[in-house]
């Protein structure tokens, strides 16, 4: 696990700060080890690593929990599995009698789509390009390295990569929250701002960034004042400086009601929200608008399926009507599932691009551990 032990935690990524916790739980030798969505930051070859390594903690008499979505990995790494459902065990399993259908399915209490459908289509013109990006990290150590990406019309771009090989720093640039030292970013043919989030609005970008809690919303405002955070201002919610408060409801009720967020109305506080409905707000404030790109980051991680197939068919969604989508994401599975093109960034370089058809995880594993072929 490539972490540099002489950085402050709090320039490091979500997904190498939970490499940190990992290293930690390990280096203590504990006799029970509890693991929350270890693998969610890691590169296949380091996964197989780290199962290798509870294995033998197992077969030392040690007990391990471990906790995942990703069933594919429960199967692979466990002897039993239990499954959670609104807080209450719903089921148990040797691993040895089960599936990962079987396992989805228990999960959300109903039967899950068998596959993303994704429908073939032409993709348009380019509405996110970005020119010989050059950027700084927290560190002020370069991160991101001439770096040139494409996004069209009716397309998704998945970027592939481990936590903390630039992403959360394009993310940033993209979303106004951090500048570049050097380079471009067209957005439908307008330059995009430096370092201001109106501008990345303004030119109707939505994004939706990693850490929903940190970033992505205001925890103690309520549901309805989420909703409206970027247009507040707009005429159709405010008239001579005083804020409409019928249109603003209704327009919250209606978003509330497309999106199927759980709550208990559109005053309630949005940190009494689960991870799932607190990931539909955001979808819902973002995608209100018909934004021409789409910036995702993350936008899965922690989710229990139920969710993440929910968030994937809005993804898709915004993918037929038109617009152009940036999916930066750790976890294979979902960049396999949604994207037409794959990139995967190494150090703040682009090591290789492939169709979505095409792509091998031999190949794109390989790339994300910098090596070129």
């Amino acid at each position: 696990l490539q972490i540099d032990p002489e950085a402050r935690v709090w320039t490091l990524s979500v997904g190498e700060q939970q490499k940190v916790e990992i290293l930690k739980a390990l280096y203590r030798e504990v006799d029970i080890l509890i693991m929350d969505e270890p693998t969610a930051v890691l590169a296949p070859a380091e996964t197989e690593d780290l199962f290798k390594t509870l294995k033998s903690f197992a077969a030392e008499g040690r007990a391990v929990v471990f906790i995942s979505h990703k069933l594919n990995e429960v199967m692979d790494v466990s002897d039993r599995v239990v499954v959670l459902r609104a807080g209450q065990v719903v089921a148990q399993r040797n691993t040895t009698e089960t599936s990962t259908r079987e396992l989805a399915n228990l999960m959300v209490g109903r039967d899950l789509l068998e596959d993303i459908s994704k429908k073939q289509l032409q993709p348009g013109r380019p509405v996110l390009e970005i020119r010989n990006l050059d950027a700084l990290n927290d560190k002020n150590l370069p991160v991101l390295k001439n770096l040139n990406l494409v996004v069209r019309q009716n397309e998704i771009l998945g970027m592939a990569g481990i936590s903390g090989n630039g992403q959360r720093e394009l993310a940033e640039i993209l979303f106004g929250l951090r500048g570049p030292t050097r380079g471009a970013i067209h957005v439908n043919g307008n330059p995009l701002k430096p370092a201001s989030p109106t501008a990345a609005i303004n030119l109707k970008m939505g994004r939706i960034p990693e850490d929903r809690m940190a970033t992505g919303l205001l925890m103690d405002l309520s549901v309805e004042e989420n909703m409206i955070l970027e247009d507040h201002a707009s005429a159709e919610f405010q008239t001579w400086g005083l804020m409409n408060s019928k249109r603003i409801h209704r327009y919250s009720d209606k978003l509330i009601d497309a999106y199927n967020i759980a709550t208990a109305g559109r005053d309630a506080v949005t940190k009494s929200l689960s991870g799932g409905n607190l990931q539909k707000v955001m979808l819902a404030r973002e995608l209100a608008g018909k934004p021409a790109v789409v910036i995702a980051s993350q936008p899965t991680r922690g989710l229990d399926v139920g969710a993440m197939e929910y968030i994937h068919q809005r993804i898709l969604q915004e993918r037929k009507r038109g617009a152009g989508i940036l999916l930066i994401s750790e976890d294979l599975d979902e960049v396999f599932a949604l994207s037409d093109r794959i990139v995967v960034i190494y150090e703040g370089e682009i090591m290789g691009e492939v169709s979505g058809e095409n792509a091998s995880r031999e190949q794109i594993g390989l790339w994300m551990s910098g090596v070129h072929q």
